[in-house]
């Protein structure tokens, strides 16, 4: 599969460790963080340009000026790094995700913006996460440009992505948010998933307005996510499901108002993929369908044992 532009982080996604814990900062809720643009330096990560923007942050190409190398910088949105709640569980979640070792997880380098930069106004950096810049598409955009996938390509994928999620399973790590927006291809056809340690930061604090109106689409979701309920590593195992299910047929699993969708995740009204598409074949249907079990107990134990299978 081809590289495209670089773009590699202006997904819906989001996705460890230098700074200081936020609690240990001054009040996110208190203290003025600046705005950044490109040109200036946070840390010692000078903004080149704006690459992307996700759900929750603002995603640059950003020079590391000691060690001299291109990376991705993801700088949280201001009316978020304005809560000290969320200031404290974007590090947390992000040094715990630089502890990931696996060549298809997403390098996590670093994480800031606990440091006072001025102190004339007292205004410090916005809190932000250090990531491998990868030259590359997601399989988003890569479904979008090409098509459905053949069955033996998707069955790969899907090897690749659930050994990676039983690596950060084994930590410990829920990704919550599997969708093929955040998986990138890099050049050589390297498969990354990105956004560990920053997704569920996004579910938590985009997903749901004031007014608890749902926003995005929620057909990567499991039933249990859609009802409220904790993700556990078997949620992650539902939106691999869902992300198999859509680049094997070339359609979600389900259509309609976010509601419609809720509800027929809920039901468990799942058409089953080689229904959808003939092509897929019943042996990569029959896994989708394991996967994408209503009860979770219907879904394999492990991401391990979808690896292996």
């Amino acid at each position: 599969m081809p590289d495209g532009p670089d773009r590699s982080h202006d997904t819906d996604p989001l996705a460890d460790t230098q700074s200081s814990d936020a609690g240990a900062a001054p009040s996110a809720s208190t203290t003025k963080r600046r705005a950044v643009h490109v040109g200036d330096v946070l840390g010692r990560y000078e903004l080149v340009e704006e690459i992307g923007e996700g759900g929750m942050a603002t995603v640059y190409r950003a020079k590391d000026k000691e060690l001299r190398r291109d990376v991705a910088l993801k700088v949280l949105f201001p009316h978020l790094a304005r809560r000290e709640d969320v200031v404290r569980r974007f590090h947390r979640e992000a040094r715990a995700a630089a502890g990931l070792e696996h060549p298809n997880i997403l390098r996590v380098y670093d994480v800031g913006g606990a440091t006072v930069t001025d102190s004339a106004s007292g205004a410090i950096d916005p809190p932000y996460i250090v990531m491998e810049l990868i030259r590359g598409r997601s399989l988003l955009g890569e479904l979008e440009q090409r098509g459905p996938m053949l069955a033996e390509v998707v069955a790969c994928l899907g090897a690749l992505l659930a050994d990676a999620l039983a690596v950060a399973h084994q930590a410990g790590i829920i990704h919550r948010d599997v969708k093929p927006a955040n998986v990138m291809i890099a050049a050589g056809g390297r498969v990354l998933l990105a956004d560990f340690g920053v997704a569920r930061l996004e579910t938590e604090d985009s997903l749901v307005t004031k007014t608890g109106a749902l926003l995005g689409t929620p057909a990567y979701m499991s039933p249990e996510q859609a009802s409220g309920d904790t993700a556990t590593a078997k949620s992650d195992l539902y939106s691999l499901g869902a992300t198999l299910y859509q680049l094997a047929t070339g359609v979600l699993p389900y259509s309609g108002s976010p509601a419609k969708v809720m509800a027929q995740i809920a039901q468990g009204q799942l058409v089953s993929a080689v229904r959808r598409r003939s092509a897929v074949g019943p042996d990569l249907s029959r896994v989708i369908d394991r996967l994408m079990a209503t009860e979770p107990t219907a879904r394999p134990e492990r991401a391990a044992d979808v690896a292996d299978e």
